[in-house]
C-alpha cells in the first residue's frame, strides 16, 4: 500500500461528513499485518513524516490492542525525491509508534499499563516506561522499564518487583485414606 493510498483513505475518512467523529488510518507494519488506529483527532505532518492521533486512541495490530490518550506514528523517509504526495512514493512505512498518556495494552491473557509506550518496527519491540505494570493469569510485575519482544513472546523487566500466584496448588498435600 503506497503512502498516497494511506493519505487518500485518511483524507476522505475525515471529509466524509459532519457526523464523522473519528479519524481512521490503516497502515502496513509488515506485509499482511495491518495496524488500525481510530482516534478523535488526527493531524498529518507530511513534511515531518509523522501522523499524530489524539483523544481515545485505539491501536490494533495482530492480536494486540493499545489504548492511549495520544499516539505519534513516525514514517520512514521517502526514497523518492520531490513531493511526498506522488504516485511513485512507495518507500514510506511505519518505523515507530509512540503512545503517551494512560497507555494500556492487551495481548491475549496479558495486560499492561504505563504512561508511555514505544513500538519499534525494525526490532519488533514495545517498550513501556512511566510506572509500567504487567498482569497475567499467574503473575503481576512492576518495574522501571518493561520491554516486550513481540516476535519472541518474551518480556524483559528492569528493576522488577514481581508477585507470582500459585494457582495450581502444587504444594498441597493429599490426605491418606485408611
Amino acid at each position: 500500500m503506497s503512502f498516497l493510498s494511506i493519505f487518500s483513505f485518511m483524507f476522505w475518512s475525515l471529509l466524509y461528513g459532519p457526523g464523522m467523529l473519528t479519524a481512521v488510518s490503516v497502515v502496513l507494519a509488515k506485509p499482511g499485518m495491518p495496524i488500525s488506529i481510530p482516534s478523535e483527532k488526527m493531524t498529518l505532518k507530511n513534511l515531518e513524516n509523522r501522523i499524530i492521533f489524539e483523544g481515545a486512541v485505539l491501536i490494533k495490530r495482530e492480536g494486540m490492542t493499545v489504548n492511549a490518550d495520544r499516539a505519534e506514528v513516525l514514517l520512514s523517509e521517502s526514497k523518492q525525491s520531490g513531493s511526498l504526495l506522488t504516485e511513485s512514493d512507495s518507500g514510506r512505512d511505519v518505523s515507530q509508534i509512540i503512545a503517551t498518556g494512560s497507555v494500556r495494552i492487551v495481548r491475549g491473557a496479558q495486560q499492561a499499563k504505563a504512561e508511555k509506550g514505544v513500538y519499534k518496527k525494525g526490532e519488533e519491540v514495545f517498550v513501556l516506561t512511566g510506572n509500567p505494570e504487567v498482569w497475567d493469569k499467574d503473575f503481576h510485575v512492576k518495574g522501571k522499564v518493561i520491554t516486550f519482544f513481540i516476535d519472541e513472546e518474551r518480556t524483559l523487566v528492569s528493576e522488577s518487583q514481581a508477585v507470582i500466584y500459585n494457582t495450581k496448588n502444587e504444594l498441597k498435600r493429599e490426605k491418606k485414606l485408611n
